[in-house]
């Protein structure tokens, strides 16, 4: 009963409950957007072969799996994004656990990733998650190169783990490339810390790493498809832009500012939902307490090497360094999923290297408090708004399928989130009413194509969103 109640145990309790209350209103039926329309015709009428025939081993798994549970069954993709979320979280507290001992400043830092919505896109748009998929497979890769840095055994079977995870990572979303090939550089860290016999056969695994990254880039340019999505074009600034940029990690809470937008914080919920986070809630308090009456004792310090800067430097800047090739960085929301655990990680070593306030068990409750506080609504607030936005997006294409509409039309969203909060644009990279985007969705229906471009006559079918009845109708002239 010992384990049990031991605070390692208490903690990954503490964290699963508080992802999972911060991220159950995800759970539904998902509703497609923009692309997400091709890919399932592709892969309806195809399968992998067509995917692969379009695409190559461009994101193989991070963007066909989605898709794939999405035609089997439309509840599935939200299910795939949360056990992903939840595991992502917890292999982040692990990983910090190695790299900096304790328990709260580990468990800090997989709550701020797991609970907050800065990254929320990467979740929300479920069939374009492929950056959500790669963060396990880095991660476990972390883990696996510090977990053996400390050990002499299995290195051949570790050794295998590490390139296959490599690979992995690359296979779902190549954003983290170059940050997988600087990961090998952590075991260098602890060569003089070994102790008893030479750490040279565990400095060998940095290689495991590049290796697995080289497999799939070779792949990938020897298999390129048909028709890639993305192609490559040289952006230098991206080095610079994609860090000093990321005060937009920001823009989710600035939702809060409206009152528009406050009136969606529940939006798609129903009795399960409701029900779900009570009991997670009540089930969420009392592993909290178990936790901080366990907790003594259970921040000391381990292991800790201050030549970890270089290669957690190394992998913030290979983040980076994909864009410079990729063709610059935007503030699209899921592009942030990736590069969030790599600041974290470097938020931890500048606290564990230089902080000088001890973590009281006190202290680690009230800011903990604080961060389940003003995190989990903030979530709730995201997934309602992207919900409903998509929700009226499809029921739009819908109407103008119904009524035969062709040519010019204006849309009036009630309430308008893009004017209630700006920065909803610049977090989705599109307006959900974008030609491209509205067209993929109606096109998908059998429908004609539509412009919602001023018109050069001046007469355009205008469109207004109805919240009472929440359908669409063509405004009175």
């Amino acid at each position: 009963m010992g384990r049990l109640y031991s605070p390692v145990v208490l903690a990954v309790c503490v964290l699963i409950l508080s992802v999972l209350i911060a991220w159950l209103p995800l759970l539904g039926t998902y509703l497609p957007v923009a692309d997400d329309y091709e890919h399932i015709r592709i892969i309806r009428e195809s399968g992998w072969a067509g995917y692969f025939h379009n695409f190559g081993f461009w994101r193989p798994l991070g963007q066909w799996l989605p898709v794939m549970l999405f035609v089997w069954n439309p509840l599935l993709p939200p299910i795939l994004a949360l056990s992903c979320h939840i595991a992502s979280t917890l292999i982040l507290f692990f990983v910090c656990r190695k790299m900096f001992g304790g328990i709260a400043l580990p468990l800090y830092a997989a709550s701020v990733f797991g609970v907050l919505p800065v990254a929320y896109e990467a979740q929300t748009w479920l069939l374009a998650n492929n950056y959500l998929l790669a963060i396990p497979c880095f991660l476990l890769t972390l883990f696996l190169l510090v977990h053996e840095s400390r050990r002499a055994a299995s290195r051949g079977v570790i050794f295998a783990g590490i390139f296959g995870l490599a690979f992995l990572t690359n296979l779902t979303n190549e954003s983290l490339f170059f940050s997988v090939i600087s990961a090998g550089t952590i075991v260098w860290c602890y060569r003089t810390q070994k102790q008893g016999s030479s750490n040279w056969p565990a400095i060998g695994l940095a290689g495991a790493p590049l290796l697995g990254c080289t497999c799939w880039f070779l792949l990938e340019h020897i298999y390129r498809g048909a028709s890639m999505p993305k192609q490559m074009a040289f952006h230098l600034p991206s080095v610079v832009a994609v860090y000093f940029r990321q005060t937009s990690l920001l823009d989710p809470f600035q939702a809060w500012w409206s009152r528009a937008c406050r009136e969606l914080l529940l939006y798609g919920w129903g009795t399960a939902t409701g029900t779900g986070t009570v009991i997670l809630g009540v089930v969420l308090v009392v592993a909290f307490v178990a936790f901080f009456r366990n907790s003594a004792g259970g921040n000391r310090r381990t292991m800790f090497s201050h030549s970890l800067a270089v290669p957690l430097f190394l992998m913030l800047f290979g983040g980076s360094l994909i864009y410079v090739f990729n063709g610059g960085f935007s503030l699209d929301s899921r592009k942030k999923y990736s590069l969030f655990p790599l600041i974290l990680l470097g938020m931890c070593y500048i606290w564990r290297a230089f902080g000088r306030v001890a973590i009281s068990r006190v202290r680690f409750a009230t800011v903990y408090i604080a961060l389940l506080v003003s995190g989990i609504p903030s979530t709730w607030l995201v997934i309602g708004i992207w919900k409903h936005e998509v929700t009226c997006y499809n029921r739009l294409a819908d109407f103008i399928v119904r009524r035969h509409l062709t040519g010019n039309i204006q849309v009036q969203w009630v309430p308008d989130v893009y004017k209630a909060w700006p920065q909803f644009y610049r977090t989705m990279g599109f307006r959900l009413d974008d030609d491209w985007v509205l067209n993929a969705a109606v096109q998908a229906r059998g429908g004609s194509p539509v412009s919602t471009l001023p018109s050069q006559d001046g007469k355009s079918s205008v469109i207004v969103f109805d919240p009472t009845t929440e359908d669409w109708e063509l405004a009175s002239k």
